[in-house]
């Protein structure tokens, strides 16, 4: 039996990608892998100062910025900069660092008993609903929408320009003990998810959870 080179299920080459978050052991090698099959990779992450981001030299098709997941600020700057050298971004990776709880509802029932969002809610309810779930679970997945909020017009026109504009989001819920890429080992699911179109909305927020559960669902225009 013969199979189909990996780039060939899997094919971003000249893809724009945008790499976020904080969790560095995870996020570095994607954005190594990534670079290494064709895509310009764009990664966001905190650094102490600009001085410190390096340069486009140090890791060929990657360009670092200085980013703080947790600052809309930030946030903003990051995704400005991002659009002043590209018309559209194809694929957004943000991989959510662990959070730490910022003190609980008055209780689980109030959560779960609640009416159910939807992505056609207004943005600020949207906003309380993402940081419910961190007062919760004690997780920062807000700062996921809030990145995908900021990248969403780049994301349009990626869909738009070659029907590629997708989110994938990896989280560690709570404390969860972190998982790596060691040796460039993607989780198992990541590539096949990618690689399968979506036959009802081609721009979607894909949530990657622990431990890499695909769950797709679109997210506001």
């Amino acid at each position: 039996m013969q199979y189909m080179p990996a780039f060939a299920l899997f094919d971003v080459r000249d893809w724009v990608i945008v790499v976020t978050g904080a969790a560095v052991d995870i996020a570095n090698p994607l954005a190594a892998i990534l670079a290494q099959t064709g895509a310009h990779v764009y990664v966001c992450q905190p650094f102490l100062s600009d001085n410190d981001v390096p340069g486009d030299l140090e890791y060929p098709g990657q360009t670092f910025i200085n980013m703080d997941e947790s600052n809309k600020l930030s946030i903003a700057n990051a995704a400005r900069t991002i659009a002043t050298r590209e018309n559209h971004v194809n694929l957004l990776i943000n991989v959510n660092s662990e959070g730490t709880s910022i003190g609980r509802r008055t209780s689980w029932d109030s959560f779960f008993n609640k009416q159910q969002p939807h992505f056609l809610d207004s943005a600020s309810q949207q906003t309380h609903e993402v940081e419910d779930w961190d007062r919760v679970f004690g997780t920062n997945i807000s700062s996921s929408y809030f990145i995908a909020s900021a990248f969403a017009p780049l994301l349009r026109s990626g869909v738009e320009t070659n029907g590629r504009g997708c989110v994938v989001n990896i989280s560690r819920p709570g404390k969860t003990p972190s998982g790596t890429i060691g040796g460039y080992t993607l989780p198992p699911t990541l590539g096949t998810s990618l690689g399968r179109p979506s036959v009802s909305d081609p721009f979607l927020h894909n949530t990657l959870k622990s431990p890499y559960i695909l769950d797709q669902t679109p997210i506001r225009r």
